[in-house]
């Protein structure tokens, strides 16, 4: 059965690990023959655009290609009002809210980025 691994990198410093599955493994011996050598699909967030991360099928994930690519950036705040605007349509299902609780809680909590206050303010001028 085939299959497709991918990552989706979101880091500060430039990616600089090889695309070889198998060699991210290679100071682990033990388990070499049963980790399976292919090349994977690397996706790094820093070379695309705000509006190549748009797709109209999946809001959630658009939210967080967005999220994740800027986050550590320092247009960051600037960002967070267009992808606040991008997020609008989330509060319409109970998976949309709860998914804005888990956007907030990162914001807040999971960052240095910003506090309770400043993402009020961003949400206002949403």
């Amino acid at each position: 059965m085939p299959f497709c691994i991918f990552f989706i990198y979101h880091g500060k410093p430039k990616w600089k690990i090889p695309l070889n599955f198998k060699a991210l493994f290679k100071d682990i011996p033990t388990f070499d023959p049963y980790i399976p050598d292919f090349e994977y699909i690397l996706r790094d967030l820093s070379k695309y655009e705000f509006s190549d991360l748009l797709n109209d099928n999946n809001l959630i994930l658009q939210v967080y290609l967005l999220i994740s690519k800027y986050i550590f950036t320092i247009e960051f705040t600037e960002k967070l009002v267009e992808i606040l605007s991008v997020s609008s349509g989330l509060d319409k299902t109970k998976t949309g809210k709860d998914y804005i609780k888990i956007i907030i809680e990162y914001l807040i909590k999971g960052t240095e980025k910003m506090t309770e206050k400043q993402l009020e303010f961003n949400m206002i001028k949403k």
